[in-house]
């Protein structure tokens, strides 16, 4: 078993198995887990795991931070193991489908977590974007650099192509990401 599978299967060990899952997914950094009963969390245990750097409870989400590009991974195999076992979290939420939406008591929260959703992985880009473009201005300042901007204009060609290259492809990055949230498939975004 891997590292990945291993940690995976510790944190179905520490959420009270894979009968206590209401909803398993991830963002970039963190798997995003929502439980039946919180009383069979053994958050101590899950804190203490080799891999997971984190958690956050945020309503009634609990997030494991297992770092970047790592939580697509364990999620994955996370799901694996469930399936092995003949429990699917498609069939767990809809057995507790009325339960899971009496947590959710405003409709508005829903609304606004799938909006931010959408939009929280496009944040680092927007700040690459930023910083990018500011040093670009510095350059091109000549009280403060110098004649940077006369000999090497390329250069900041090069830099604004990829200052601006997030907002180029913003409507396909918005697009790939409200298909990943609603369920559909990210090609049709």
């Amino acid at each position: 078993m891997d590292k990945t599978a291993a940690l995976a299967s510790d944190i179905l060990r520490g959420i009270g198995g894979e009968q206590n899952i209401l909803r398993l997914e991830n963002c970039m950094t963190r798997v995003r887990v929502e439980v039946q009963d919180d009383s069979q969390l053994d958050i101590p245990r899950l804190k203490a795991l080799p891999g997971v750097s984190g958690y956050v409870k945020q309503g009634e989400q609990h997030q494991l931070i297992v770092g970047p590009g790592k939580a697509a991974q364990v999620v994955d195999a996370m799901r694996v193991q469930i399936a092995a076992g003949g429990v699917k979290p498609d069939d767990a939420m809809a057995r507790t489908k009325s339960e899971a939406k009496a947590k959710y008591k405003a409709p508005m929260s829903d609304a606004l977590r799938k909006l931010a959703n959408v939009f929280i992985p496009l944040i680092p880009a927007f700040i690459a974007s930023g910083l990018i473009t500011g040093i670009i201005n510095i350059l091109k300042r000549p009280d403060i650099v110098g004649d940077v901007a006369v000999h090497y204009p390329n250069l900041l060609g090069l830099m604004g192509i990829f200052g601006s290259a997030v907002f180029a492809i913003m409507n396909i990055l918005v697009g790939v990401n409200t298909a990943k949230v609603f369920g559909g498939s990210q090609a049709l975004g």
